[in-house]
This record gives C-alpha cells, structure tokens and sequence, in this order.
C-alpha cells in the first residue's frame, strides 16, 4: 500500500495527506454573501468513512474532529441558514416564492421512511 492510499493511521491519527487535504476544504468553506469570496463555499463537509471489513462504510466519529467547520451534522444546517438568510429574510417581497417548503406533519413519508437520525422539518401550520 502506497502512503498515499492510508487515511487514518493505526494509531486512530487521520494521515498528513488527510490533515492536509481538511485543512484546504476548511480555507475553502465560510463563504457568508453573494458578494463574498467567490471561490469559497457556504459550507463543505468531510466525511470519513470505515474501509476495514468489519465496519465498512461507517462513518468515523472522530474525523474531522469535533468542532471543525467540515462536521457533516452541521452541513445541511450551514446552508438552510444561509439560503434563509439571502434569499428568505434578504429579500422579503420574493418570500411566497422563495420561502422554504415545509412537510406537513401528517404526511405518510414521515411516518414510512427512516431519516437516518434526521428531523423533518414539518409545518405549525401557519402560512
């Protein structure tokens, strides 16, 4: 196996290829505007998964480590918020037509399908 090929050292340390590799993605991520960096992205996640046999294409818990920006549990929450933000609240006459649609908590689709430790965002019922 070339050096190259390792992510995660046995000793559970993520590789310097993977150190390396994070800390380009995290310069890459934070953009906060329109206007803002144009080569950034709101949000960039990094996850790594098992490739041993045994836990094959788990998630690993420890990479990134807790608190980085590139966390997949914040990433979906990064982007609603900065939609929210431009598009929602920062344009407020555009709001029927850019609003976030909602499930209606009584759909089937909440009740049939597993969200993998997602929550639905379901309505209050107010429009």
């Amino acid at each position: 196996m070339r050096a190259a090929d390792v992510a995660i050292r046995k000793n559970g340390q993520p590789s310097e290829f993977i150190r390396k590799y994070g800390a380009a993605m995290e310069r890459l991520s934070g953009r906060k505007d329109l206007r803002d960096d144009s080569s950034r992205y709101e949000a960039i996640a990094l996850l790594v998964v098992e490739g041993a046999d045994k836990g094959i294409g788990n998630a690993l818990a420890d990479h990134p480590e807790p608190g980085s920006q590139l966390r997949f549990e914040e990433f979906f929450a990064t982007i609603y918020r900065q939609y929210e933000l431009r598009f929602v609240y920062g344009a407020p006459d555009l709001q029927s037509l850019t609003r976030r649609l909602e499930w209606d908590p009584e759909s089937p689709a909440l009740h049939e399908i597993k969200f993998g430790g997602f929550d639905a965002r379901v309505s209050a019922g107010e429009e």
